[in-house]
């Protein structure tokens, strides 16, 4: 089990067999167990899967229910679908991860070999070489990647 400030989660990552959550792609990667924050799943916010590639690509912000990022723990990991083993761990470097970052979504542009993540903590987008795993911010604290000042309403109640 992984221990968030949150509390235990059992599997950050799953994949369903006979409709039960299996670890995947296997329960080291679900599992803290000592080992260093490169290594397994702290706190993950989205999947994507590259139908392409065949690529499943996992996002995890390191920051377990936005209470602050645990150092070195932001990473994209990209596992085959094909073999089901991590292939390849691109860490989100100092110039990408800021204080109160909170990485949420991904898209994948095979055509240009980047990935565009959504920080959602501060407003920004985090582009991905995925060549060469080097990553940058565009649009920081711009219009467009803030949030709106709405409310939303149910059936006319707040």
């Amino acid at each position: 089990m992984l221990t968030t400030r949150g509390g235990l989660v059992p599997v950050a990552v799953a994949e369903l067999v006979n409709e039960k959550p299996l670890a995947y792609p296997d329960g080291s990667w679900n599992q803290a167990n000592g080992k260093p924050v490169s290594k397994h799943f702290v706190s993950v916010q989205s999947v994507y899967i590259d139908r392409i590639g065949r690529q499943l690509w996992v996002v995890d912000d390191a920051n377990p229910q936005m209470q602050g990022l645990v150092a070195g723990g932001a990473k994209l990991v990209q596992i085959d679908l094909t073999t089901n083993r991590v292939v390849r761990i691109i860490r989100f470097g100092a110039d990408a991860t800021l204080p109160g970052s909170y990485f949420n979504d991904i898209r994948i542009d095979r055509s240009r070999q980047v990935a565009y993540v959504s920080d959602l903590g501060l407003g920004a987008i985090v582009v991905v070489d995925l060549t060469t795993g080097q990553t940058r911010r565009v649009l920081t604290g711009h219009a467009s990647t803030k949030s709106e000042n709405i409310t939303m309403s149910v059936n006319g109640t707040p």
